[in-house]
C-alpha cells in the first residue's frame, strides 16, 4: 500500500541519515539484545550485521575489563543504566571481533517509545588513538622529568624580569637552596648573587640571543662564592617577542681553584 511504501522510506531515509553519524549508535532492549547499530558501530567493533543484531551486547563487546578479567553483566553500567531507565556516560573498553580492546568514550540515555520504556540508545566514539597519544605525552614528560631532576649541571628558565620560574636539584645544591620555591624568592633583577650586571647581561641577551661558557663567582644562600659556566639562550615566541631565559650552570669552583695552586 502507499502508507507503507512511505514508511519504509521514511525508515530507509532515517537509516541513511544515522549510516552517515561517524560515531558509534547503539540501541539495546532490557534483555541487553541489540535492536539497532549503524555503520560506525559495526565498523568500529569488527562485526558484520548479521552476527551483530540481536546478540546480547554484552557477551559480544563488552565481556571483559581492560586487563581480561571477567566483566559480569550486573555490573556492567550500560545494562544499569538500561535497567533502571536513566542516563550515563563514561569511558570504558570495548573488544574488537578481533580480540583487540578499544577504548571508547560513551554516552547512554533511555529511549522511550509510544510511552514505553525499556531501551537505551548509546552513542560511542573510539579514543583510543588519543589515549595512546596522552599515554606517549605521560611517558615522555616522565622522561624528562627524570632527566632534568638527575642531570649533573645546574638547568633553569628565568622570565626576563628575573623571576625564576625553574631549576632543577643540582642547580639547588650548587646554590645551597632546598627547594624551587625558596630559591624562586629571589629575583635576579634586584639580588646581588651574579658575578655580572643584570642589566648588562640582558643586554647582551637581547643583542645577541646567546651567551656561551660565562664564567662568574655567584653568591651561594650561606654568602660563600662558587664559580659557575654559564651557557643561556633567549626563548622567543612565534611572533619574535622574548619570552623567558634558558640556561646551563657548571659548577668550575674546582677547576678554578686547581688553577690557581
Amino acid at each position: 500500500s502507499s502508507d507503507l511504501t512511505q514508511q519504509l522510506s521514511a525508515t530507509e531515509y532515517y537509516q541513511t541519515i544515522l549510516n552517515t553519524v561517524n560515531e558509534g549508535l547503539i540501541v539495546i532492549d532490557c534483555s541487553n539484545s541489540v535492536t539497532f547499530a549503524n555503520r560506525a558501530a559495526i565498523e568500529i567493533l569488527g562485526y558484520r550485521v548479521e552476527a551483530f543484531l540481536g546478540r546480547q551486547a554484552h557477551r559480544l563487546w563488552h565481556h571483559s575489563h581492560v586487563d581480561g578479567t571477567a566483566f559480569p553483566l550486573k555490573e556492567c553500567p550500560i545494562h544499569r543504566a538500561c535497567q533502571r531507565g536513566e542516563p550515563w556516560q563514561g569511558t570504558d573498553v570495548f573488544w574488537h571481533s578481533d580480540g583487540t580492546a578499544i577504548t571508547v568514550e560513551i554516552s547512554a540515555a533511555p529511549m522511550r517509545h509510544n510511552g514505553a520504556d525499556g531501551s537505551l540508545v548509546f552513542r560511542f566514539r573510539d579514543i583510543s588513538a588519543q589515549v595512546k597519544l596522552q599515554d606517549k605525552l605521560r611517558a615522555s614528560e616522565t622522561a624528562f622529568e627524570t632527566l632534568f631532576n638527575n642531570l649533573p649541571v645546574g638547568v633553569y628558565r628565568t622570565s626576563v624580569d628575573g623571576k625564576i620560574l625553574m631549576a632543577n636539584p643540582a642547580l639547588l645544591d650548587m646554590l645551597g637552596y632546598e627547594s624551587l620555591a625558596e630559591l624562586a624568592t629571589v629575583n635576579l633583577e634586584t639580588a646581588n648573587i651574579m658575578g655580572y650586571s643584570r642589566a648588562e647581561f640582558r643586554a647582551r641577551m637581547m643583542r645577541e640571543g646567546e651567551i656561551v661558557g660565562l664564567e662568574s663567582a655567584w653568591r651561594r644562600k650561606d654568602g660563600s662564592p662558587v664559580y659557575l659556566r654559564e651557557s643561556v639562550r633567549a626563548v622567543k615566541d612565534s611572533r619574535g617577542n622574548l619570552v623567558c631565559f634558558e640556561g646551563v650552570l657548571e659548577n668550575v669552583t674546582r677547576q678554578r681553584e686547581d688553577a690557581l695552586r
